[in-house]
Formats: structure tokens, sequence, C-alpha cells
């Protein structure tokens, strides 16, 4: 029989957990009971694990123990997003809580704009748009962010936010932090330093620019003069002489709003003889209204593969070539799009690769009520040709490179998709598109040598030469970051090599080739340093005493030595 005692000692504890912290045993429970439910859930539903042969038991048992450290709700879902994170897939995450007041860790936190638009490549960062004039020459590498390096900086900020998002690839995470880009943390301004036509130069930013706001890049890629709306704009390019071009500029996410102004902006473009369909940064959502707006280019409907037809859609439906610009932002239902257009022949790609956001998902909530969450349950191919593009993104027909010419020109890609469409009906779609994979391979002369033996291209020359002038002005710049940044970014310049290597076809290029792999051979020390580093290192970006020193003991007279001595203390 319960006596007063017991009920009163009873009490006493329960009051000390309180006061303690920790959480009331019924708590306890449902946090138990959830994080059960989500573990269940990603090791039967989850198709990142098995991509990407992730041991998901091993996971479950790492973070198991800390459930008893949990001392409120907001603890659980801040361990469940870790938990989620692992399966490196963006589609897999926390989506709503209701759990009052408590504010998670954040993509964004520390992270501020200093009004510039940085595009990255591989971990190869430039200038591409700021707000207001500076020192710095728009197309200028980056180096260094304050006293770390710039690669080493934001390896840090990717790992910072892969705790708490599943990140599908490096470009599409990249992409979408190109106008809050600066890891400033708590400082109000640091210093940047950039390669600046061969010379270190620096800056110093504040958190915000000019304007206060980030860096707005549709004023700098739109025709001038067209302003932004919610869905879609539209526009006929000017000219007095020439085809008449149209240009489409998709502005949201695929859904029926953006259907609807789809559908209208179009509607603007009728007699045009070819449209520049701009996708970049168009977002996410319903497959079908990607098929809906796919269906405007095709007036008798066309064979989809696996997904079965696109069928016409709107009162009419535009007949002439379509150049379409993509970039890294584009994911998942906006990855459908591009497929649809690009798998079926139907449009000439340029640009960059789609983010890779490939798999499916599905929402589910945890049995508390406490929050929601998805995972990526289905992973996708494309329909017709049957390629996984998760985590690697779509390839454009065009890569348009973003070295320090290129990127220096935020109009450029349009100028070129303008020059494409030209191209197009002058010697039909196919024809374009192989005269300016020539182009993209670094065969110049043979693309200056197809143009001069066709009518109606002159001029498109100029291409040719600015491709060439960006290839190499690239390879001067990588050779330069191997030597003036410190530590050196080795392996962020092998992967990249394997792309140049490609482009590298003119006498001249292979020259500066040639010259970039013998200062890359001279720095295997350096290579190997960075490499240890980088595993040595937890998702923090951080490492125990006893790793550092071992770490130290090896690799201590590297350049990567003296800076994790100097930047990296061991944790207590």
């Amino acid at each position: 029989m319960i006596g007063l005692h017991d009920i009163l000692r009873a009490g006493m504890v329960l009051l000390a957990l309180v006061l303690l912290g920790a959480p009331l045993p019924a708590q306890a429970d449902v946090h138990e009971k959830d994080f059960d439910f989500v573990c269940a859930t990603v090791a039967k539903e989850s198709a990142a694990i098995v991509r990407h042969g992730i041991d998901w038991k091993e996971v479950e048992k790492r973070y198991r123990p800390r459930l008893a450290e949990l001392k409120s709700d907001a603890e659980l879902v801040a361990l469940v997003a870790e938990l989620l994170a692992e399966c490196r897939d963006s589609h897999t995450g926390l989506l709503d809580y209701r759990i009052g007041e408590a504010k998670l860790p954040s993509k964004w936190d520390g992270i501020w704009s200093s009004g510039l638009w940085i595009v990255e490549d591989d971990g190869r960062f430039h200038l591409a748009g700021r707000d207001g004039k500076g020192t710095i020459d728009l197309g200028a590498c980056l180096v260094a962010i304050g006293d770390w390096p710039a690669h080493l900086a934001m390896e840090r900020e990717l790992r910072r936010c892969a705790r708490i998002l599943g990140i599908s690839s490096r470009q599409s995470f990249f992409a979408s932090i190109g106008n809050r880009f600066v890891p400033l943390r708590d400082a109000e301004a640091a210093e940047l330093a950039f390669l600046d036509d061969g010379k270190l130069k620096t800056e110093r930013f504040r958190r915000w620019g000019p304007s206060g706001r980030g860096f707005d890049s549709f004023t700098v890629t739109a025709p001038e003069g067209l302003k932004w709306a919610e869905g879609a704009v539209a526009t006929m390019l000017p000219g007095a002489v020439g085809p008449k071009i149209g240009y489409l500029r998709i502005t949201g996410s695929m859904d029926g709003r953006t259907v609807t102004a789809f559908h209208a902006a179009l509607d603007g473009l009728r007699g045009a003889e070819a449209i520049v369909l701009d996708c970049r940064g168009m977002g996410g959502g319903s497959d079908a209204s990607a098929w809906e707006m796919a269906g405007r280019f095709f007036p008798k409907g066309v064979d989809n593969g696996r997904n079965g037809r696109i069928e016409a859609s709107g009162s009419w439906q535009f007949e002439g070539p379509v150049i379409m610009i993509q970039d890294s932002l584009e994911v998942s239902s906006a990855e459908t799009f591009t497929w649809a257009m690009s798998e079926t022949g139907r449009a000439i790609s340029l640009g960059r690769p789609t983010g890779g956001w490939s798999i499916i998902p599905r929402r589910f909530s945890a049995p508390s009520g406490k929050f929601d969450f998805r995972v990526g349950v289905t992973d996708r191919a494309t329909p017709i040709k049957g390629l996984k593009t998760e985590g690697l993104g779509w390839q454009p027909d065009l890569l348009v490179g973003l070295g320090p010419k290129l990127s220096a020109d935020a109009s450029s890609q349009l100028e070129l998709a303008c020059d494409l469409a030209v191209a197009a009906l002058a010697v039909g779609v196919e024809g374009a598109r192989d005269l300016f994979a020539l182009l993209g391979a670094g065969r110049s002369e043979d693309f200056v040598r197809e143009i001069g033996r066709r009518k109606g291209l002159s001029g498109l020359e100029r291409w040719a030469r600015l491709f060439e002038d960006d290839l190499l002005a690239t390879l001067a710049v990588e050779k330069l970051l191997l030597e003036e940044q410190q530590p050196p970014d080795c392996l962020g310049c092998e992967r990249r090599l394997v792309g140049l290597r490609e482009r590298a076809r003119s006498r001249k290029a292979k020259a500066e080739l040639k010259a970039l792999e013998k200062c890359l051979k001279g720095l295997v020390r350096e290579a190997k340093a960075e490499e240890a580093l980088l595993e040595a290192l937890d998702r923090d970006f951080g490492w125990s005493a006893a790793v550092r020193t071992a770490y130290l003991k090896k690799h201590g007279k590297t350049a990567y030595g003296r800076f994790a001595e100097e930047r990296l203390p061991a944790r207590d």
C-alpha cells in the first residue's frame, strides 16, 4: 500500500528532475517512441541510404544514446533533424514542428550577403555581382574569408549545414546561398581577399551591402527593363533586324499559380520565331505542373518514356526553336521540366548542371504529433534515357564555364542563348546543337571553321574567343590559387582538372594546362595533408586532442599543418 511518505518522495524526485532540466519519465517515453518511428521509417522507406550505401543500423546506434540526454521537445526535434540529415538527400528532412517558440539551428546562421553574388564551380568561387561599387572587379576569384582560405571556410559551412540538412549535391547547396554567402558568424565585418586580374586584392565587407538586402541576380541576368513578377514573365527581345526572339523566364515553382502565369506570359510571345526559355532559379513542386507547361511546346504531344506522354496544352503551341538556360538552383520537379524539354530533344540547353534532387519524397508525422518529416522514397530515373541524376544533376548540352571572363558578365548566358537561337533558325536545332557542342568541347578552331562554311552565322565566332579566353584565365587562376592560397586547395584543383583537361584542346591551353599540372605535382605533400585533415575533422570541423596531435606529428611541417596548429584547437 502506497503511503504519504512514498507519494512525497516521488514528488520530490519529479521536482528534482524538473529543476535539473531532465525530461519527465512520460516525456522520455514520448521521445523514444518518436525516435523509434523515425528510425524505422527511414530504414524501411529511404532510397538514399541504399543509393549511398549507408549503414542505417550503425547510424541509429550512434544517435540512440543521445536520447537519455534530451531535456525538452526542442532538443528531440533538433536530434531528429541531425538524424535525417545523415541520409544526404535534400528531400529527406524535418518539415514542420510544433514545439512553441524554440529556435532550431538554421542554414543561414552567421551567413550574410555583404551585398555580393558569388558563383561556385566545384569549390572555386567567383564574384558575379555586387551591390554598389568597390575595389574588386567582377570575375575575381575569392581566395580568403578573414584569416581562413576560402575553400576551407566554405567546406566548414557546408559541413555545419549538413548536420541539420540533407544535401544532395554541392552545386545546389552553394547555388542556394549565392546571395548570402559570407560566413561572418558574429563579426560585423571581414576582410575578403580575391585574385583580381592576377593580383591579390582585399576589401572589407560588412554584413549587408549598401541597400541592406541580398544581391538580386534577376536584375543582371534578365533583359534590361523586364520586371520580376511571380510565376513567369516574358518580353520580345529588342532588335531592328534579324529574327524575332522571345524571352520567357519562369520565376516560380511547379504549381498552379506558376502554370497560369506561364500560359499568360507565353501567349504574349505569339509571333516569335524562336524562344529563349530561362529556367534559372525556378523551383520544384508538382510533376504535373511541369508537364503541363512543357506541353506548350509540343503541338502533337510527345512520348515521355516511362511517364507516358506529354500532351499539348494551352490555346496554341510554339513550334520554333527553344533555347533553354538552366542552373543548379533547379531541383526536384523543376528538373522534371528540364528533362521533359531535354530528353525529347525539344530544347537546346546551356548553363550549369541542375541541383540533382531526383529522389521522390513522402511525408510522415511523428506519433506524438510534435513534428512532421519527409523521406525520399523513390530513386527515380529520367523517363526516357533512364539516367539517375540524384546528387549529379542534369547536364546541359552546352556547359558554360564559370571562369573569370564568363562569370564577370552576367548577361553572357542570355546573349549566348540568343545567338544559339539565331543558329538554330539558320541550320536547324540539331545542327546548332552539334555546332555549339564543338565550343563546349574546347574545339574552338573547328567551331570557327564550321561557322565560316555556313550562311547566317557571321559574328558567332566571338564565342570561340570568349570561351578560349575564359579557359586560359581559369587555368591561370587555378595555378595562382595553388601558389597564393595558403594552404592550397589541391584536392579541389584535382577535381576541376577533369573538366579542364577535356576543354584544353588548343595549343595555348595545353601549355597552360601543363604548367598547372606541374605546379600541382609539386604539391603532393600538401594534397596528402589536405586529404588527411578533412578525414580527421568531424562534421563540426573539430577534433580531439589525440587526433590533432597525431595529425600534426605527421603533417605539421606542411601549410595545412601550420594552419591546423594556428586555427584548429582541440576540443576540451
